[in-house]
């Protein structure tokens, strides 16, 4: 009696858990496309590209300010114009400027880095909340995001990235 209880029950939960499995909703979006199919998207890239040349161009001033300099201080040790001391100064000198290039080159990798999450992350805020009211609408179980390439395999889903699109745009 005791086997063909559990044989019941182990039947009743195979049963119960495909059920189960067989009532997920399953949608995919390419969150990438999408991000570049939004105008917003590309406004926050081209203020990005702005902000980029901008301090692309003081690094660059910079740098060529050092090197000028630098072959001015060559020549003058070339024609014996600097006495040792001053020309251990200036060599001081040069390499604290040159970390203080390092230093800005680092700061400002983590502003373009603050700025671009600054401008993108209300629009991913947005493209998230639109997401999230058509699943809740259409009762997706699921929705994967398959532009990373990491999703090798998934059971038929429906693409809803055009529609998502269409919300987002009204």
């Amino acid at each position: 009696m005791r086997i063909i209880n559990l044989i019941l029950f182990s039947s009743f939960f195979l049963l119960s858990t495909s059920l189960v499995a067989q009532e997920q909703k399953l949608a995919h979006v390419n969150l990438g496309n999408l991000l570049e199919l939004l105008p917003e998207t590309a406004e926050a890239e081209s203020r990005m590209e702005d902000l980029r040349d901008s301090l692309v161009m003081s690094f660059e001033d910079r740098v060529a300010k050092l090197e000028e300099d630098f072959g001015v201080f060559q020549r003058e040790i070339a024609e014996g114009n600097l006495s040792r001391v001053d020309q251990e100064k200036r060599e001081l000198k040069f390499q604290q400027e040159q970390d203080q290039l390092r230093t800005f080159e680092q700061r400002m990798q983590g502003r373009l880095q603050q700025e671009r999450q600054r401008m993108l992350g209300p629009i991913l805020e947005k493209v998230e909340m639109a997401i999230k009211n058509l699943a809740e609408e259409r009762n997706y179980t699921f929705v994967f995001d398959v532009s990373g390439g990491s999703m090798l395999f998934a059971e038929e889903s429906k693409d809803v990235t055009g529609e998502i699109l269409e919300r987002l745009q009204k």
